[in-house]
């Protein structure tokens, strides 16, 4: 998110957590809001020191922060994932190196998080949230880090979080970057909603509706569906 903004509204924050130095607030009541989900990350966020990034091993290798949900934890941690430059369809991309986390090929789910619509904020980056594709059927353990988000879906397996620069299209995404506190929200936002069977209707959010929702209800964040090209905030609202 942009450097000076709130995390939860609009406006300007002028505070920072207190502990980690990463996410900002505008009001007391809008870190209240934020601290159900951000505690889950803070101490993480707040041990994991930059200054440690390992060193690569080899020509083309890099460690960027990311976030990981491990099955036998019960928090997200940030970790150091490794990426190697690969060539794909004729390009140079840095990859990320999923067998080291637990994912393995060939079948790896991939999401794009570019965008917090319901606070009309584009990301500074893109986040990609990747996962076995067949976690419902190959025996993978409940994700105990994901279901403590109280979320709708049936998430198993390890699941990674990381960052590509840009915000274009998958074909542009080609050199990483870290992940830090302040994109935990949207992550949250795109697992908590998605699996909700709930109808969602096309009422359009409206500035005056942004204006008098709570703290906790912007907090609830959104989700792109691909299906329709829309997205949705946490009510199953369009935005």
């Amino acid at each position: 998110m942009a450097d000076n903004l709130c995390e939860v509204c609009p406006k300007t924050g002028d505070q920072r957590c207190s502990r980690c130095r990463q996410v900002r607030y505008c009001s007391h009541q809008c870190q209240r809001a934020a601290w159900v989900k951000h505690k889950l990350v803070c101490d993480s966020a707040t041990e994991f020191n930059s200054q440690d990034r390992p060193t690569p091993d080899a020509a083309e290798v890099y460690y960027r922060r990311a976030l990981l949900f491990d099955p036998e934890k019960t928090k997200p941690n940030f970790i150091w994932l490794k990426f190697k430059l690969e060539q794909v369809d004729g390009h140079f991309v840095e990859q990320p190196q999923l067998d080291a986390v637990g994912i393995d090929e060939p079948d790896i789910e991939d999401f794009m998080i570019q965008k917090h619509p319901v606070l009309d904020r584009t990301l500074p980056h893109t986040i990609r949230l990747r996962f076995r594709d067949n976690f419902l059927s190959d025996g993978s353990k409940a994700n105990a880090p994901v279901q403590s988000l109280k979320t709708k879906h049936d998430w198993r397996g390890p699941m990674v979080a990381y960052a590509m620069k840009g915000t274009e299209g998958i074909e542009d995404l080609r050199e990483s970057d870290d992940l830090d506190a302040t994109d935990f929200p949207s992550i949250v936002s795109f697992l908590k909603v998605y699996g909700d069977e709930r109808p969602l209707t096309t009422t359009r959010i409206t500035n005056e509706d942004l204006k008098n929702m709570s703290p906790a209800e912007r907090a609830g964040g959104i989700i792109f569906d691909s299906a329709t090209g829309s997205f949705y905030n946490s009510a199953g609202r369009r935005l």
